[in-house]
């Protein structure tokens, strides 16, 4: 008993000081992205993702194969992408609870269990692994790409109903009453106020993200060969319509989609704006005291640190002028200036098709009752343990009698506190690559197969590749960073 806490306190600082360093090429990364410094980015990617152990290894992976794209390196984006992909099936494959790793995050705190990949990070992968294979030109590696993008959409409702329910057992195994905790320490009063912050995001339809569909439904539409893939792209854009019905090129789509067979009409290009800073995760923390049960009926006040990850919106937000909503303007300096659109290929406005700060906020809102149990449970254990080592070696002190024994029942309540807190810190792991939003535009292809695309004041001339219907990206993160274009086409 008397070696248990100093024991655990060393496992909680040998873990955490791996959170930290997480935490810390996390925050050199996001600056670097931040400013448009890709090729700093996608270094500290990189080292990261060297230094990593298993635990965050799909985090690195996915945030280097960011990095890369951005870098415009095609062909190494697309080795990265796969990677992380196959790291992503590996974590699939695996079942959820590892008992030694379980263990030891019950001692520390969720970061020191491995990163799985979330819903919304699966999806995304999945879509940029289409659009590096579209840009390599291997359109049939696309179409599974973009299926695998759609089953992940559909898997993840199970998936989270499944881990719920998981945490809500637990939580009555451990007889611990988590609506109770969270009142007792102050804690619903700081969630209810991040409700508040939020209100603004709305909420998705459970883990659909717009961008991903978006794209599998054009796909479908231009490259699709029968009418079974005029269906799925009628699938698609429909979900799309429902959620943006104010953009027209969607309805435009959905209108050719409806026909029943795959569109060969006219000459397209859609430019696809990705722009600013998804949201990351941060932490709501409470000290608190509170009356521990420590057997045969007996209670004692303890302290209970508890950590929970809450969202933080990007201060990218500022240039929603810039990267705007449907209806965002941007006026350039003048007299009396005229306002153009804030994005837009050949003077036609884009319009949004997705808001990353929905896809995030939705899924953040959908893990978050398992989250919630998974941190709070433990860090109760953690306090009843600690309470009942703290009367053991109290217990011993009193019978021995001793100097010696006295001097370790204070060592043990002292690694006992420090321990409770050491090790209680919330799981602010996200893929910090994203951008804030999608916007796309769609355009007759001139006959002279150049793009004139805008952002903000800034413009880039693009040259189409050969081919029948083309998709330009768009990539910049703030108002005054570089412009990134990748090309593709959809269909010869």
């Amino acid at each position: 008993m008397k070696l248990f806490f100093p024991i655990s306190f060393l496992a909680a600082v040998a873990v955490l000081s791996g959170c930290a360093g997480y935490e810390d090429d996390a925050q050199k990364l996001r600056a670097e992205w931040a400013r448009g410094n890709f090729a700093a980015a996608a270094a500290v990617a990189g080292t990261a993702l060297e230094e990593s152990d298993g635990n965050d290894r799909l985090l690195w992976q996915m945030e280097r194969a960011s990095t890369l794209r951005a870098l415009g390196n095609a062909e190494e984006a697309s080795s990265a992408f796969e990677a992380a992909a196959g790291t992503l099936a590996h974590w699939n494959e695996t079942p959820e609870i590892l008992l030694s790793r379980e263990a030891l995050a019950g001692l520390t705190n969720l970061s020191a269990l491995p990163y799985r990949g979330r819903s919304s990070d699966a999806v995304m992968l999945h879509a940029y692994r289409a659009l590096s294979f579209l840009e390599a030109g291997n359109s049939d590696s696309a179409r599974v790409a973009l299926n695998a993008a759609y089953r992940a959409q559909r898997d993840a409702v199970e998936r989270n109903a499944e881990n719920i329910e998981n945490a809500r057992k637990e939580a009555r195994e451990n007889a611990v009453d988590v609506p109770a905790m969270l009142e007792s320490s102050g804690l619903d009063k700081q969630l209810a106020q991040q409700e508040k912050d939020l209100a603004g995001v709305r909420v998705l339809a459970d883990y659909v993200n717009p961008f991903a569909t978006w794209l599998h439904g054009v796909y479908f539409l231009h490259a699709g060969t029968d009418g079974a893939d005029a269906e799925r792209a009628r699938v698609s854009l429909s979900r799309v319509a429902a959620m943006y019905p104010k953009n027209e090129y969607v309805a435009a789509d959905l209108e050719l989609a409806s026909r029943g067979v795959p569109a060969r009409d006219e000459a397209l290009t859609y430019v696809v704006f990705e722009s600013g800073l998804a949201p990351i995760l941060g932490t709501v923390r409470t000290d608190t005291m509170l009356p521990i049960p420590i057997g045969s009926g007996n209670v004692t006040l303890m302290p209970v640190s508890i950590a929970l990850p809450k969202l933080v919106l990007s201060d990218a937000r500022k240039y929603w002028g810039v990267f705007p909503l449907v209806s965002g303007q941007y006026s350039q300096g003048s007299a009396e200036p005229a306002p153009v659109p804030a994005l837009s290929a050949n003077g036609a406005p884009a319009l949004e098709v997705c808001d990353m700060n929905s896809v995030v906020r939705t899924e953040f809102d959908n893990a978050f009752p398992s989250v919630l149990v998974r941190t709070i449970v433990p860090a109760v254990l953690k306090s009843a343990a600690s309470a009942a080592a703290n009367a053991a070696a109290l217990e011993y002190a009193r019978r021995d009698g001793s100097a010696g024994s006295a001097i370790v029942a204070l060592a043990t309540i002292a690694a006992s506190s420090v321990y409770t807190y050491a090790s209680s810190g919330a799981d602010v792991r996200c893929w910090q690559t994203l951008p804030q939003n999608f916007s796309v535009a769609r355009v007759k292809t001139p006959a002279s197969r150049r793009v004139s695309v805008r952002v903000g004041g800034r413009s880039r001339d693009v040259a189409l590749l050969p081919g029948k219907v083309n998709l330009v990206c768009v990539k910049t993160t703030s108002e005054g960073g570089p412009l990134v274009v990748t090309q593709s086409v959809l269909r010869e």
